[in-house]
Formats: structure tokens, C-alpha cells, sequence
């Protein structure tokens, strides 16, 4: 008992099938289940072993067979010699020739026993093995099973067979599968015996026992019943329909499990009051109940309906008390907590059972409060359609609705008392009255829909109160932003239209007056601002404006990339962009007229309103005329019973059904027959998708809705061997296969709307999707729910499509579903709350496209006439990006002023408006961002129309790479002669041509693109001197090329060079000649623009440390470097190279200015005859006298100096650096 005990605790506390001792009344009982148990559980193993024969199995042995020690082990035979009852077992099981019982179905295990119920399936397969070489020829096969209580036979039967060779597999001999027989008399044991004659010998034999638990057989005796009833069988194990015969309704379950009776289920034409009986825990043997059936009335409740703005659906709760005596178990009570009971006596929300001839108080409440009172005598049949409490719901919405008219009327009074022009808001509130007017005269008819109008006008009533809301607060908090609009349109103003500077400032200060005294008298809500509050907002558009005008001198060290001072560069172009506008008055004032005639139609005739309501989506998708008129409902929140019966309630609504789905998860919820099952669905009640062409049997769709213990497999589980009446298991849920579907019909089957009906499932990868139709089941609604299946749609049918439609809207406000609507032969409808963005004024388009095409010929004018003007832009470094942005910076100040001009212009014609009393759907913009979109839309709008133009102009002199361009080539002697579209500056040759070589040659080593053979120039032809640069372009990959390419820079003027190459492409692909010059060309035109954007041209002393000298040019990016000296040592610019590519970064032209003098004089003489050479002078390095002479030059020559302070390069003038200290 120790070693037993210490096996169950190392085993983990697994349950031992036959127990423990003490469960037994002696040990040797105790010993003798223990050997009962390991002799059927060998036996039952060594006989699926050997069916599988040449299949899975080469042999099998048995372990252990006789003990070593004496213990309590699993051997057959113990220490002492004794066999155990398995040792016969085993004997037996493995004989030469040997009869197979292989059994299953479903069943239950108590320690050695093998229980069934009543009426669960039994299944057995009789299988012949031989591995006898001597045994042959004809034998008979016997099998019975028999009733051991009772000594009778059930079922028997004989066939005559060869007996197999020994090297033949297990051959299957008989299949047997039958429902378990019911006795009440209490448990049977039941044995299959099955035996082999050859002749008049028997030379096998086989037994399989088994017991039967017993059963309860209910008969209830219906008095007073005229006709056939169905009723509603729960027990503990499962549920079901059950009709009644006559007046008599039986039906047979297990004995031990609870159950309950309830119906009959409702059958409007002739209603009977429904019982519930509660049989307690069934005991075997038979038992009779009595019940005297009640026939009633159908009591139509119109119609629970949520409340406007409730988080839920509402709770619907009935009572029914009789005023007389009422003796029975009948059900008085109906509650929509109890859903699934409704609807499994086939009740709507709204439709219950009351008992006719027999007074009564009914009582409704709903949510715990009690909404209404009724005595009833009903009569048998009547149909009671009570509206009151749809008529309280009508008139409680519409109550709400007319209080929302009136608060929003009276706020739109006093928000336009203030100055605000609310035109469309006044029509929201228009609308709101009408759907009002709607709803009363709705109120005594159609009840459901006044709730409706009612509740969509209290919507659209809060959004104008909303929008009220927020014009009056918005207006005083757009203030600072306003004046600081005053202050830049005046400002941006005075540069367009004044040249003289002295002047701006007064004629500036006259246009921020006038415009102020414009808000002041315009502005909505301005008069009622405090005198702190327009403080506030000068001061801070004040502060915003100083900021923004020290922003450049604050922030001067900021350079781009290429070491270009960020903001003085935008300071400067800004300031080109005016001066250009004001040379082309004329143009300038219709563009700006133009711009602010847009910005005010945009300002007073154009709004977006933001609304929350139900929609509705029309497809292309028509039905059928044939079609019900159907629809399914769904949401983003879990679905429950209580949306089934809400749905139901509708009064629309003539079927209605459900669906419940698998949550998709990793683990499958079953392996059957070598199968995962992923995913199960489940469809009860109305269906507008027909399964009956994709399931067989024809009675497989019934059994699965009258049986919670069905189930329908894929038909491709017939080739595992699965049959109607198996039994599967499914996470513990025993379930009987009633049919197959076709998978791959099912497959193809799509719900209403195109949605898919397979359920989702996960997939072994992890990703989730459809299920696999071979990986699903086919379930009832309360075994799928068991299993923790939701319901994740409602359908419901309706008798024509204007009520299809009145109830798909309905169904979206009320419970806020996504309603797919199927209209016969019309088009399919979806319905959903959503939010929608309303534009109005599509007249304000036109203004628009005007401005564009005016900015767009001004900016365009100004490209052709200014092309001089950009060659000498592209000459002195700009870039194409640099241009480019010189003209779409005139029309972004175009825009900019245009725009502010015109949106106070527009503020003040809603004053006009107002004030003429006329009335058009817009609202007044007072919000910050209002004022932002409409000046934004007008800069945007006027940069759009110059954006093409000032691409244009960036491409006259310097093509941008960016664009493809077409190659402008000619050949000549056999080489492509290109002219490259640039000017290089003829003092700055020499640097431009270092520049270039050094370029080169960095693309020595390259993988894919080598350049080498490098070589400089200087030659001269008919005496005119110029540079010629020599070098093999070499490109592998799919189409390699080598080309021998030369750069002339020639004088093309006296103040500018050109630049001309010659490229002789070598390849065996000399189709593709063309384009490799073009790759050739574009590399060097890389080159080029990458020299004209480096301006900076950088002097600097230096002695023996270069490190001044390398911080400096990573800071500036120099196009050249000169380097003063009094040593005249040739390896710095070597060293400066070496440590700048070290870095990482690209050396410019270095040149070595060695110095002769000896005094301060001589020196400062000669850095003054070199300075010319250099845009900022560096003063920081090793040579104190050397620096010294730097500043005195520097400041004779008027330059400006570069120091480093803590690291970092500022840039000073020379009379601050001088300035003595205080």
C-alpha cells in the first residue's frame, strides 16, 4: 500500500480508475477491481494492437510479466508465481487466431466497468486476425449481444468467411452501432459475444461486457390539450424538443441528472400558457405528472426601446398575478435576463402568454422601474397589442426634443445678440423642428418611429449647441492670434506696396490702426472681452512678433549642410521676394486682390460641420426579387441573448434567428479523426442563408435545432472512417453526428452584405482568418454557447423593404449595430452610426481656381522676365533648390498677406450679413483654426500655382538632378562633345579645378563606379589659357562601360567660364552609347552643383596646429581655403586633407599664402592684398603676431572675423572684437 500510495503521489495525484482501499469493503474486493481493471485494460489494448496488423504495428510484447521483487506493479504474473487476472487475459488475447472486439461510442468508464446511458450509441467492430500458417479454410462468424439481467437477446446475427492467411492483415469482419436500450428497472449488464467455428469446432471466442445505467421514463399527462404540443426538455446533459402524443408527453433520460419541462413552445394560432416543471433529480422507474394545459392570449408589448444617450440596451421584466385563483406551475413571469428560455419557446422580446378567462394585473418594468399596469381578461387566442408604453417612450422623446428646441433657440438668440452670424447652425436648428413636427404627428400611429425622429433631432440639437458653444469661445481665445495677424498683414502690407524705408514704419503703423479699428468694429465678441483679457493678447501677439523678429540674430550660427546661414538666408530672399513684387506693382495688386477676394469666399460661403448619425451605404449589389427581405445586425461590442430579443421586439420584424461563432484561439478545441477543430458555428431561428443544399441528411438541419447533442462534420470526415450516429468529443461535450455538409459549398456560402460565414479561427502559423470549412462544426446554439461561443450576429426577416429599411435605421440609433440590409430586388444597403464631415460651398472653388491660374501667370511673367537675373544667381552659387525658393517665397507672401487681408475682410461681411438679415449656411469663424486653415489655404494655394514656375526658373541655368533631362549631345571626332549648363567665376578657376580632381579621385577605390587616371592641366590654345581634367569613368553591373572623358574649363567672357566634356564611351553594348554619356554627365554635373552650393570662401593663419583649421571647416563648408603662413611649410594642406578625410569629410581647394614680412606692417600689407580672395576671416591659431595682422586687415578691409569661443565658431564684427572693455 506504501509503494501504491507513493505511485499516486509521484504520478502527480492522477485518480487511480478503481480508487483506494478504503473505498472498498475488504481488500481482497479491492485486489480483485485493481486485476479486473489492468485484464480489460490489457485486453482492449493487445486488440487494437493486433487489428493494426502490417498497418502501424510489426508486434507487440507485454511488460511486465512476473515480478523480480514482491511489490504492487503492473506485471501479470507476481514474485511468488501467481497469475494475476491478466495473465489469462492476455493468454487469451494473444492467440494464433484470434476474434477482435473492438468497442466504442458513447460511453463512460467507473474502475473496471464500462458504462452507457440509455439511448447513447453503442459501437463495435468485430475484426478476424490469423497468424497461424497451418489455419484455413471456411468459417462461420456467430455474434449476440445479450441482456445478462434478463438472459434475453437483443440483437444477433451470422456470417460465412475464409479464414485469412497468416501474412494477410486484420480483416474487418462485422460492424455493429445501435442506440443503448432504457430500462427502468434499474442497471443492466449487457455482453457482445462473438464466436469462430470452423465445421462443428469453435476455435475462438470473445466477449465484451458492459452495463447500462438505468433510466427514468416521464410521462406527462396534459389535460386539456385539443392538439399536439411541443415542449422544451433541460436537463444536466443536454436539452431538446420533445411533441406530445395526443394528450401524453414521454420521453426517457438517464437517471441521476436534474431535469425541467417547460412549454408548450408558443404557437400563435392557438396559445397555451406555458408551464415549468421542475422534475427534480430523475430516479429510475417511470414517472407520471399531471398537468392541466391553459390556453391563453398573446400580449404584443409596443415596443422596449432604449433611452436617448443610455450605454445599454434596456431590461424588460413581465409579471403576470392572477386576480383568481391560478393553481399550476405556470410561467408568470417573463424577464429578458432569462433569454435563453424566451427564446427557446419561441418568444419575441414583446410577445408573451397571458391566461385567457382568467383575470389578471400585469405589470412591465423595465430597468427595475415599472412603466405600466394592466387588468386583463383575456380571451382564448386574442392577440393584445398594448402601444402605451411605446406611446410613453414617444412622448417622453418628443418632450426631450422640444425642451433641447428651446434651449438651443434661445442660445442661438443670444450668441447672435453678440455679433456672431450663426446661418448654419439656424439651420440645424431648422431641421431639428422639423424632424419634431415629424415625430408629433407620428406620435399616435407609429409610436416606434416618433422615438426615432425624436431622438435624431436631440442629436442634431446638441451638435448646434455645441457649435454655439464653441464660436462664443473660441472668439476671445483666438485674440493673441489675431493681432498677431494684424501685425504681419500690416507689415507684409507695407513691403508690397512702399519702396522708400523711411516711410515704412508710418504708413505701417496707419495700416495696423486701421485694421484694428476693422476687428474692433466687426469682430464677434470683442465688445464683451475685459480690458486684461485684450492686454493679454497685445502683449502676447506683441512678444510673438519681437521673437520673430530676433529670431535671425538670436539663432545666426545656424547654417544649413553646406554651411549657408539659415535664417539670414531666408531673411534675404525673403526681402528679394518684395522687392520684386513691389518692381511689378500692377501684377502684384491683382494677385492680391485676387488672393483676398478667395481668402473672404472661403471665409463667409464655405463650412465643414462635423456630425455624428446613423448612415446609410447604397451598393452596386442588387437582390432578387424573390429574396426575403432580411437583414443582419452585428456590432463592435459583444452581442448577448438580450440583442437577440431586442431585435425581435420590432414590430417589423415577422422570423427572427441568430448566429453564434468560436473566439478564435491557438489551441484547437478537439482532434477528431486525425482532425483540428478550429472553429464551430451555430444558426438558430430565421436564416437568410440556406444550408438545406449543403447538408445531407434532409433531417439533419431539424435534428440539430430540436437537439443539443447533434452535431454536423465536412463529409470528407467519411474517409476517416466517420458515420452517422458516432459520437465525437469536443472539450468534454459528447455530441452524436445527425449530417454531413459539403465543405467546399460551405466554403462558398456568404452571409448577407458579402460577409464571410465561416467563422475566424487561428491558423498553426499564428495569423487568423476564415476557418477551413473541413476544420469547423456544424452545432446547436446552446451546446455552442456551452463551449463559449458568442453570438456575433442577429437576423431578422420582414415582410416588405420599406419596413426592412425603417427597421435597419432604427436598430443602428437605438443600439448603435452595423445593420446589413437585403431589400428584394432593390440594392443592398448597409446602415451604421458613423461620423461624417458635411462641406458647404462648393462656390468658394472657383476662387480658388482663379487665384491659382492668376499667382500661377504672375510668378510666370516674372520667370521670363528675370532670366538674366537667374543666370546671375546660378553664377554666384545659388543652387536650383535656392532659386526655387526665391519665387515660391514671393508667392507665399502673396498669400500669406492675401489671406489675412481677406479673412478680416470676410469677418467683417458676416457683420454685413447680419445686419441685412440675410441667411446662408455658414458660421462665423472665430476659431484659431479657422483663421489658420484660411490663411494656410490661401499660401498654400498660391505656392501650389508658382510651383511649377519656380521649377522652371531653377532649371534655366542649373538643371535640377532630380529631373530626368535630356541629354544635349553632339559627336564630334568621335567623342560626345556636352555642354554643361553652369558659369564658373574666372578668379576662381584654379579653385573650382582642385575642387574637381579631388572629387575625382575619390572614387579611385569604388566598387561599383571607379574613376581613375585623374590628371590637371593648364593649357592654352591660339593663347588663351584654360584647364583641361583627364579621367577613365568605369561602371560594372548588367551593361559595364569604361569611358576616356575630358573637361575643358574655358573663358566663356571676361568674368565667367565654361564648362565642355568629352566622353568616348567603350563597351560591347554600343546601343547604350547614349546613355552612357548621359550617366558620365550627370556625375559631373553632380560635381558642379555640389561647388556652386559650397560659397563660402574661408582665410585663416595657421604656424604648426591645424586643429583650428579643421573646426573651422566643418563648420563652414568652404569652397576655398587660404591658408596664411610665415613658414611657408608645404606639407599643412596635406596634413588638413588627411585629417578632414579621416573625418569623414570632403577637403576643399586649400591654398598656401606664405608671408614675407617681418613687421606688423609688412604683414597686415600683404594679408590686405590677399583678402580679396576671402569671404570671412579666421583670426583663432598658433601664431599670435600672424592673428594680430588678420584682425588689423580685416578691419581695414571691412570683413567680418571668425572666433572660436568655447568651442564654437562665432561670427563678430571687427568693431566688436576691437571695442575696448568698459
Amino acid at each position: 500500500e506504501f509503494a501504491y500510495r507513493g505511485f499516486y503521489w509521484a504520478s502527480g495525484y492522477v485518480r487511480i480508475p478503481y480508487g483506494f482501499p478504503e473505498e472498498y469493503p475488504s481488500l481482497k474486493d479491492y485486489v480483485e477491481a485493481s486485476q479486473r481493471y489492468q485484464a480489460v485494460l490489457l485486453k482492449t489494448a493487445i486488440a487494437r494492437y493486433r487489428t493494426l496488423k502490417f498497418n502501424a504495428t510489426a508486434g507487440l510484447a507485454v511488460f511486465l510479466f512476473k515480478d523480480c521483487f514482491p511489490a504492487i506493479s503492473f506485471s501479470v504474473v507476481d514474485y511468488f508465481g501467481v497469475p494475476k487476472l491478466a495473465y489469462y487475459a492476455v493468454a487469451d488475447a494473444f492467440k494464433p487466431v484470434k476474434v477482435a472486439l473492438l468497442w466504442g461510442g458513447d460511453f463512460s468508464v467507473d474502475g473496471y466497468r464500462v458504462m452507457y446511458e440509455p439511448n447513447s450509441t453503442f459501437e463495435a467492430e468485430v475484426w478476424l486476425i490469423n497468424d497461424a500458417a497451418n489455419a484455413s479454410g471456411t468459417a462461420v462468424l456467430r455474434w449476440q449481444l445479450v441482456d445478462l439481467n434478463a438472459t434475453r437477446v437483443l440483437a444477433s446475427g451470422s456470417l460465412e468467411m475464409q479464414l485469412l492467411a497468416s501474412d494477410e492483415p486484420a480483416k474487418l469482419a462485422h460492424r455493429l452501432q445501435m442506440k443503448v436500450p432504457a430500462y427502468t428497472d434499474g442497471t443492466h449488464l449487457l455482453a457482445l459475444q462473438v464466436s469462430l467455428e470452423v465445421g462443428e469446432k469453435t476455435i475462438d471466442s470473445e466477449s465484451f461486457e458492459f452495463f447500462v445505467k438505468p433510466a427514468s421514463r416521464i410521462i406527462v399527462v396534459l389535460q386539456g390539450a385539443e392538439e399536439e404540443l411541443s415542449f422544451y426538455v433541460k436537463s444536466d446533459r443536454s436539452s431538446f424538443y420533445v411533441r406530445s402524443n395526443a394528450s401524453t408527453l414521454s420521453f426517457v433520460l438517464p437517471a441521476g441528472y436534474r431535469a425541467t419541462v417547460y412549454g408548450p413552445i408558443l404557437d400563435a394560432r392557438n396559445p397555451y400558457v406555458p408551464v415549468a416543471v421542475d422534475l427534480g433529480v430523475l430516479q429510475p422507474g417511470i414517472q407520471t405528472v399531471s398537468l392541466r394545459m391553459l390556453k391563453g392570449a398573446l400580449y404584443i408589448l409596443r415596443t422596449p426601446m432604449p433611452k436617448a444617450g443610455a450605454p445599454g440596451l434596456p431590461s424588460l421584466e413581465v409579471t403576470i398575478e392572477p386576480l383568481e385563483g391560478l393553481e399550476g406551475p405556470y410561467a408568470l413571469k417573463y424577464s429578458w435576463r432569462d433569454a435563453e428560455l424566451m427564446l427557446a419557446l419561441n418568444l419575441k422580446g414583446n410577445t408573451f402568454v397571458v391566461p385567457a378567462g382568467v383575470p389578471i394585473l400585469l405589470r412591465c418594468s423595465i430597468d427595475g422601474a415599472a412603466k405600466l399596469e394592466r387588468v386583463l381578461n383575456a380571451s382564448p387566442g386574442q392577440m393584445y397589442e398594448d402601444f402605451e408604453l411605446a406611446a410613453q417612450a414617444a412622448a417622453s422623446s418628443l418632450e426631450a426634443g422640444t425642451r433641447a428646441l428651446a434651449q438651443a433657440r434661445a442660445r442661438l438668440v443670444w450668441v447672435e445678440k453678440r455679433g456672431f452670424y450663426a446661418g448654419l447652425t439656424r439651420q440645424f436648428v431648422e431641421e431639428a423642428s422639423k424632424l419634431l413636427s415629424n415625430a408629433a404627428e407620428a406620435k399616435s400611429s407609429k409610436p416606434e418611429l416618433a422615438v426615432v425622429l425624436s431622438q435624431e433631432a436631440v442629436s442634431i440639437l446638441q451638435n448646434a449647441m455645441n457649435r454655439l458653444n464653441e464660436l462664443y469661445v473660441t472668439a476671445p481665445a483666438s485674440l493673441p492670434a489675431l493681432f498677431l495677424l494684424l501685425l504681419l498683414s500690416s507689415l507684409g502690407l507695407t513691403a508690397l506696396v512702399v519702396e522708400d524705408d523711411s516711410k515704412r514704419p508710418a504708413i505701417g503703423t496707419v495700416l495696423l490702426v486701421a485694421l484694428g479699428i476693422l476687428v474692433y468694429l466687426t469682430y464677434p465678441g470683442i465688445s464683451e472681452v475685459g480690458a486684461m483679457e485684450l492686454f493679454f493678447g497685445i502683449y502676447v501677439s506683441f512678444f510673438a512678433l519681437v521673437a520673430l523678429l530676433l529670431l535671425p540674430y538670436l539663432l545666426e550660427g545656424v547654417r544649413s549642410e553646406k554651411g549657408l546661414p539659415v535664417f539670414a538666408a531666408a531673411a534675404s530672399a525673403l526681402s528679394i521676394a518684395a522687392r520684386n513684387l513691389r518692381r511689378r506693382g500692377f501684377r502684384t495688386g491683382l494677385a492680391l486682390l485676387s488672393i483676398a477676394a478667395m481668402a473672404t469666399a472661403v471665409t463667409n460661403l464655405s463650412s465643414v460641420s462635423y456630425v455624428v448619425s446613423s448612415r446609410e451605404l447604397v451598393t452596386s449589389v442588387k437582390s432578387p426579387l424573390g429574396v426575403d427581405n432580411a437583414l443582419l445586425a452585428f456590432s463592435q461590442k459583444r452581442l448577448t441573448l438580450t440583442d437577440v430579443l431586442f431585435a425581435s421586439s420590432q414590430p417589423e420584424v415577422e422570423e427572427f434567428g441568430l448566429r453564434v461563432e468560436s473566439q478564435p484561439r491557438a489551441e484547437p478545441y478537439a482532434y477528431i479523426a486525425g482532425r483540428a477543430i478550429r472553429a464551430f458555428l451555430a444558426i438558430g431561428g430565421y436564416s437568410p442563408v440556406d444550408l438545406s443544399s449543403v447538408v445531407k441528411p434532409d433531417g439533419a438541419l431539424g435534428a440539430l435545432a430540436s437537439r443539443s447533442d447533434a452535431v454536423i462534420v465536412s463529409s470528407t470526415w467519411k474517409d476517416a472512417g466517420i458515420s452517422l450516429g458516432d459520437t465525437i468529443d469536443v472539450s468534454g461535450v459528447k455530441l452524436e453526428v445527425v449530417g454531413f455538409f459539403d465543405p467546399a459549398a460551405l466554403g462558398r456560402l456568404k452571409d448577407i452584405g458579402g460577409y464571410d460565414f465561416l467563422p475566424q479561427a487561428v491558423y498553426p502559423d499564428g495569423s487568423t482568418g476564415p476557418a477551413h470549412s473541413d476544420e469547423i462544426l456544424l452545432l446547436p446554439v446552446t451546446t455552442a454557447l456551452k463551449l463559449g461561443g458568442r453570438v456575433t450576429r442577429v437576423y431578422a426577416k420582414t415582410g416588405s423593404p420599406t419596413d426592412l429599411q425603417n427597421l435597419a435605421r432604427r436598430l443602428v440609433l437605438q443600439a448603435g449595430y452595423v445593420v446589413a440590409a437585403r431589400p428584394a430586388g432593390d440594392f443592398l444597403r448597409v446602415y451604421y452610426v458613423g461620423s461624417r464631415v458635411e462641406f458647404r460651398g462648393g462656390e468658394a472653388l472657383l476662387p480658388i481656381a482663379l487665384v491659382f491660374f492668376n499667382v500661377a501667370s504672375v510668378v510666370l511673367s516674372s520667370v521670363y522676365e528675370r532670366r538674366r537675373e537667374i543666370f546671375t544667381m546660378a553664377s554666384i552659387g545659388m543652387n536650383p533648390t535656392h532659386i526655387l525658393l526665391v519665387f515660391l517665397l514671393e508667392a507665399v507672401l502673396l498669400g500669406f498677406v492675401g489671406g489675412s487681408l481677406g479673412y478680416l475682410a470676410g469677418v467683417a461681411g458676416f457683420r454685413v450679413l447680419q445686419a441685412a438679415g440675410a441667411s446662408i449656411p455658414v458660421d462665423v469663424k472665430t476659431g484659431l483654426s479657422d483663421l489658420a486653415t484660411v490663411v494656410l489655404l490661401s499660401v498654400l494655394s498660391s505656392a501650389a500655382a508658382a510651383l511649377v514656375p519656380a521649377m522652371r526658373a531653377s532649371a534655366y541655368a542649373t538643371p535640377s538632378l532630380s529631373r530626368k533631362w535630356r541629354l544635349e549631345a553632339e559627336i564630334v571626332g568621335g567623342e560626345w562633345r556636352v555642354e554643361i549648363p553652369a558659369r564658373v567665376s574666372a578668379d576662381r578657376v584654379s579653385q573650382f579645378a582642385e575642387y574637381l580632381v579631388e572629387r575625382l579621385r575619390e572614387e579611385e577605390h569604388g566598387i561599383e563606379r571607379v574613376v581613375t587616371g585623374v590628371t590637371l592641366a593648364k593649357v592654352s590654345e591660339e593663347g588663351v589659357p584654360f584647364y583641361e581634367v583627364r579621367f577613365t569613368y568605369s561602371k560594372g553591373g548588367g551593361r559595364p562601360f569604361n569611358a576616356q572623358t575630358r573637361l575643358l574649363i574655358k573663358p566663356a567672357g571676361q568674368e565667367f567660364c565654361g564648362i565642355t566634356l568629352f566622353v568616348k564611351p567603350l563597351s560591347v553594348y554600343t546601343k547604350f552609347s547614349q546613355s552612357y554619356v548621359q550617366e558620365v554627365t550627370a556625375y559631373v554635373r553632380s560635381i558642379v552643383l555640389e561647388w556652386a552650393s559650397m560659397r563660402v570662401r574661408l582665410m585663416a593663419p595657421v604656424k604648426a596646429d591645424v586643429s583650428n583649421v579643421v573646426e573651422l571647416v566643418r563648420h563652414y563648408h568652404p569652397q576655398l581655403v587660404v591658408l596664411v603662413s610665415r613658414k611657408g611649410d608645404g606639407t599643412l594642406a596635406r596634413e588638413i586633407r588627411g585629417k578632414l578625410r579621416s573625418l569623414g569629410l570632403r577637403p576643399p581647394a586649400i591654398e598656401v599664402l606664405t608671408l614675407k614680412s617681418v613687421s606688423l606692417d609688412g604683414l597686415v600689407n600683404e594679408v590686405r592684398a590677399a583678402m580679396a580672395r576671402a569671404d570671412v576671416v579666421a583670426v583663432d591659431s598658433d601664431d599670435g603676431l600672424l592673428s594680430a595682422a588678420l584682425v588689423l586687415a580685416a578691419a581695414l578691409e571691412g570683413r567680418r572675423v571668425s572666433v572660436l569661443r568655447e568651442g564654437r565658431v562665432e561670427e563678430v564684427g571687427v568693431d566688436k572684437l576691437l571695442k575696448p572693455a568698459a
